[in-house]
């Protein structure tokens, strides 16, 4: 049996179209973001470092062979690649564990043989995060009053999904959350967009919530490599923690 290669782009699979994979650029990586500074009378540069790191293009391979109607699988196929609007998640046969943030813009250009076969490269703007599908696996907590402690297993740190039922102070990681008393239910901190909403409504919950991390007010929570500790407040019942490991 042939171990045919896809990719899945927004949520639909190139094995839809009939495409599969012929290759990747499996080992490319990002570089980090620094600025260089020559100091008079100083031999080399001061280097500063933004603490970020650069998009990455990805480029696939794909090819298809079709006896019949090629030429309206591939403009349906162009139209919903060049459709898919801003970063999309993106995961291929070649990296099982991880999934990418990706956009599209085109071109695509296919190079059609008699009809039948056709080829062509597709190339991705991707955020540098190689995102781990273990990271998606939610972690929960009720035990309150004591140190319950998550184990980063990267080198980045990562910022979680978290959701707080209940009312009170969460130490996560190097950072505290302080949920306000109200009357909407789970409050949801996405550490990442940043933003807080209510779980049932989808609501703003930002007027009930306050952040800080390392002394920083409005910071959001990180958890960093290593061992993280967890603890909050008797009038919290649960924490669900998304954690969002990635690598580069």
């Amino acid at each position: 049996m042939i171990d045919r290669k896809i990719f899945v782009f927004n949520g639909k699979s190139s094995a839809e179209y009939g495409i599969y994979l012929t290759g990747a650029t499996t080992f490319g990586g990002t570089t980090k973001t620094v600025e260089k500074v020559s100091i008079p009378g100083r031999n080399g540069d001061l280097t500063i470092s933004s603490d970020r790191y650069e998009n990455q293009s990805y480029v696939l391979h794909i090819g298809i062979v079709s006896l019949e109607h090629l030429h309206e699988v591939l403009r349906d196929f162009r139209s919903f690649m060049l459709a898919s609007d801003g970063y999309c998640r993106l995961e291929d046969s070649y990296h099982p564990d991880e999934y990418r943030k990706a956009q599209f813009v085109g071109p695509i250009d296919f190079d059609v043989t008699l009809l039948m076969t056709a080829e062509a490269d597709l190339t991705f703007d991707c955020m540098p995060q190689h995102y781990l599908k273990n990271g998606e696996s939610e972690i929960v907590e009720t035990k309150a009053g004591i140190d319950n402690q998550i184990y980063n297993p990267t080198y980045f740190p990562s910022l979680p999904k978290i959701e707080v039922t209940g009312y009170g102070t969460l130490q996560i990681g190097n950072g505290i959350v302080k949920v306000a008393q109200n009357s909407n239910g789970v409050a949801v901190i996405d550490c990442e967009r940043p933003d807080c909403t209510f779980k049932a409504s989808g609501g703003n919950a930002n007027p009930f919530v306050s952040v800080k991390r390392d002394n920083l007010d409005n910071a959001y929570p990180q958890l960093k490599p290593g061992t993280n500790t967890i603890h909050f407040d008797s009038t919290i019942t649960q924490v669900n923690i998304v954690p969002r490991w990635w690598m580069l």
